[in-house]
């Protein structure tokens, strides 16, 4: 359901109990004078599912910080990906230069991530846990991947093959963080890219 439908009916359902809002029976109890009123109905459990998902959805503004964050992880998964790729005969100077570009990728990705999901507000925040939660798992093990990759870096020589096999354990770290980035976008009603 697209946001304009949603925005809609939401107009319309809540528009019968406004409108009746400055109505009042004018009937009196007893000897206290106070207006009695019809009891309040309660929420229809479709308003209040349809309001939730109302509140959780994306504001343009998260839009289009989401498409910069899918963007960003995904320049990180083909740089992991085009690491591994390399013979690990390759001269070490080359594939520790392609590690660090690598490196700095996963650093941009986590931090555009970051500023997405600081731009959720508190009803997203709590109507989306689970999501969130999923997604924070995800980025630590982008970050203990990551970690491993710096590691490999810093030992001299550098271990070519178990740069490259960092450089896979990387990828899935990343493959794990975009899916889950997907998940919530998809429940903010952000179109995929």
């Amino acid at each position: 359901m697209n946001r304009e439908s949603v925005f809609a009916l939401v107009f319309v359902l809540l528009l019968p109990p406004l409108t009746g809002m400055g109505q009042h029976t004018g009937h009196r109890t007893g000897t206290t004078g106070a207006n009695t009123g019809p009891m309040a109905e309660p929420e229809s459990p479709d308003v209040v599912t349809l309001e939730r998902s109302v509140a959780m959805q994306a504001r343009p503004d998260q839009i289009g910080q989401f498409q910069k964050v899918i963007k960003s992880t995904a320049t990180a998964c083909t740089q992991a990906h085009d690491l591994q790729q390399r013979n690990a005969s390759v001269n070490s100077a080359d594939l520790s230069q392609a590690a660090i570009r690598l490196q700095n990728a996963v650093d941009d990705a986590q931090s555009d991530n970051r500023k997405f999901v600081n731009s959720l507000s508190d009803v997203q925040v709590s109507g989306l846990k689970k999501l969130t939660t999923a997604l924070a798992k995800a980025n630590s093990a982008v970050t203990r991947e990551s970690k491993a990759l710096s590691a490999r870096l810093e030992k001299s020589p550098v271990d070519s093959g178990r740069l490259i096999s960092t450089a896979g354990e990387l990828e899935k770290a990343l493959t794990a963080f975009q899916s889950a980035q997907n998940h919530l976008a998809q429940e903010m009603g952000i179109p995929p890219h």
